[in-house]
């Protein structure tokens, strides 16, 4: 397309800024929606959906059932689903509506610093939910992150002290779900506010610190109400701090450094250049730290000025918060207002336009190559809670709904919750994960007593098979030796084989 029509269509569309926002959204919509048709296997929604689920039933967290993530991880997807329904349907509709939101408001914020928006929103659309395309509170975090962001930008320019409120609190409940998070961007918005209106830094720390106390002791004072303050703590904060990076760790950029490896063995050449030249998204996002930096250095002097400060700020603070374990989907949940900085350095380039095509065409083809996958699924698995495809009959869930009745405890080990919600089962434990170094031996034995008091008839245990395959998302983890295992002598002195579906044993108690 020639530069003049293309400036032509800019100029047109810039004109009508509600009918960009609406193309953004339906374009999102329809892109993701296969995504969220599907169950993908992640164990992480199981985490969040069966947690939320035992909110709606009374139940407290720290208390009941414990993680390391905060109570908010669970009463923000409870509050969509007590609404709408317990239902895998309800919570795939919070994920593609978090997931247009997310566009939105990067379309916005790309907008308002004069970068490549709709090029920018496209490729965190392409990379974010297809990746990782499952309900999980670093998706429910990312969104109030970029809403929390959009309320100081907009206060900038509204002057508006109901947006700094905002802002305040929407960053006191991510802490109330990531607490490391929250911490840190209470002190990046905080310093960002203070180079928007220098002059105003008193009652700016006033209102901004009020609206972010106000939630987070709120919080608090729930759970000492509730005498669980105690509980809360050591989920929160003691555990955390001593077992996480045991077994919950890997290298920068995990799993790509394997892929771009594997790809260098190639030895068909246009095989070999597809192949990278697909892998270029994601590859931006790994090395994006030394591209902000090379983008710094060549536009020094236009790469900090006050209107961009604070993209720095809040950008470099939602991307330290993610290096707790940084594999490539945690390096994605941290790079959005990044992203967004990197393509404005990218609309001041002269040859932009011919990097801009590279790009796209790299988007693309990611996307068409990702997009496949969920396409091909034609299997319709109804469970207890709503119906969902996959690419494969759920065999192991089918048993689970054909010899239980909803309510009736299912121990999933080592983890997999997930089935407990669409199956309507119970987890008879207070936890979701069964690691060694994750969890503690006293967990450990805990469990074991809760399995055994509630006489659980029915187990199911990952196949060897795929109990070797954890190292793919817990590239740390390594299994004691026999002697100090805890679990695993007890179901098989209690438990006997009876099937294996969906790289799970079925177990059934002893008589």
């Amino acid at each position: 397309m020639p530069e003049s029509r293309r400036a032509g269509v800019r100029d047109w569309f810039s004109q009508r800024p509600s009918l960009g926002y609406l193309v953004i959204a339906l374009l999102t919509g329809a892109f993701l929606f296969p995504f969220v048709r599907m169950v993908w296997g992640i164990g992480d929604e199981g985490v969040s959906l069966d947690g939320a689920r035992r909110i709606i039933q009374g139940q407290l967290f720290a208390r009941d059932f414990v993680e390391m993530v905060g109570p908010g991880a669970f009463w923000w997807p409870a509050l969509f689903l007590k609404l709408f329904g317990v239902s895998i349907v309800s919570a795939h509709a919070l994920l593609l509506l978090t997931g247009i939101t997310i566009a939105l408001l990067m379309f916005h914020l790309s907008r308002r610093i004069g970068g490549r928006a709709y090029l920018c929103t496209a490729f965190f659309t392409a990379i974010g939910i297809p990746l990782w395309p499952g309900n999980s509170y670093h998706w429910d975090a990312t969104l109030l992150t970029l809403l929390a962001f959009v309320a100081l930008i907009e206060w900038q320019r509204r002057e508006s002290n109901w947006l700094l409120l905002l802002c305040g609190a929407l960053v006191g409940f991510i802490t109330l779900i990531i607490q490391h998070q929250g911490a840190l961007l209470i002190v990046a918005v905080f310093l960002s506010s203070i180079i928007i209106k220098p002059q105003q830094r008193k009652k700016t720390a006033i209102l901004l610190i009020l609206a972010y106390l106000a939630v987070v002791t709120s919080a608090v004072a729930f759970y000492a109400a509730k005498g669980a303050l105690g509980d809360l703590i050591a989920a929160n904060y003691v555990w955390p701090r001593s077992h996480y990076l045991q077994a919950n760790v890997s290298p920068y950029g995990y799993f790509l450094p394997s892929i771009l490896s594997g790809i260098a063995h190639v030895r068909n050449p246009a095989a070999w250049a597809i192949g990278s030249f697909l892998l270029l998204p994601l590859a931006i996002v790994f090395a994006i730290p030394a591209l902000l930096i090379a983008a710094a250095v060549f536009f020094r002097s236009r790469a900090f000025t006050p209107e961009l400060l604070p993209f720095w700020i809040c950008g470099i603070a939602l991307w330290v918060a993610e290096m707790h374990k940084p594999d490539m989907p945690h390096l994605i949940w941290g790079s959005p207002i990044l992203l967004i900085l990197l393509f404005r350095f990218l609309a001041l380039l002269r040859s932009r336009t011919i990097i801009a095509s590279c790009a796209l065409a790299a988007l693309l083809g990611f996307a068409v190559a990702r997009i496949i996958h969920p396409l091909q699924a034609h299997t319709r698995i109804q469970s207890r809670n709503g119906a969902f495809w996959s690419p494969e009959p759920g065999h192991a869930l089918a048993f689970i709904q054909a010899h239980t009745r909803p309510g009736a405890p299912v121990f999933i080990y080592p983890y997999y919750s997930l089935y407990n919600f669409l199956s309507d089962t119970e987890n008879p434990t207070r936890f979701n994960y069964f690691l060694y170094g994750y969890n503690t031996p006293q967990q450990f034995h805990e469990a074991v007593n809760s399995i055994e008091s509630k006489r659980v008839r029915y187990v199911l245990w990952s196949t060897p098979e795929s109990l070797e395959r954890l190292s793919i998302s817990f590239p740390a983890y390594h299994p004691p030796p026999r002697d100090r295992q805890i679990i695993e002598p007890y179901l098989e002195s209690h438990y006997h084989v009876i099937g294996i579906e969906n790289d799970f044993r079925i177990l059934e108690r002893n008589p």
